[in-house]
């Protein structure tokens, strides 16, 4: 639903993932010299942004997605959470929302024209 923020979390992961590598390159605390210590600093303050910027994106993302679903009707929202979050094959969508695979096409494609209608609001 959220494409676009779950990459740019993606992307500062992989960043936090790179800034841990180069910290752990670095010799201990006790062992450093000021400099070390001094790098080891940044990065931990560094890894510490992205942290936090990562955590209020995936707030973000709750919320867009809270008031986005809130436009559905409970069967809609349920054929879009089997299908979109769980990422279900539609024979599975059908099993689970107790319909026929026509009748879980229909409900997603309203679904996805109320979603669109709710996005232009």
């Amino acid at each position: 639903m959220c494409g676009g923020m779950d990459h740019i979390v993606h992307e500062q992961n992989l960043e936090m993932k790179r800034l841990n590598a180069l910290l752990n390159s670095i010799p201990p605390v006790d062992c450093g010299s000021k400099a070390e210590v001094k790098k080891r600093v940044s990065l931990t303050h560094e890894i510490s942004k992205y942290e936090d910027s990562i955590e209020e994106l995936k707030v973000s993302i709750a919320k867009a997605q809270r008031l986005m679903l809130s436009n559905l009707s409970d069967e809609e929202r349920n054929v879009i959470r089997l299908r979109c979050f769980k990422q279900y094959r539609w024979n599975m969508v059908a099993k689970r929302a107790a319909m026929s695979r026509s009748s879980c096409f229909r409900v997603y494609m309203g679904a996805l024209d109320h979603l669109c209608l709710a996005w232009d609001k």
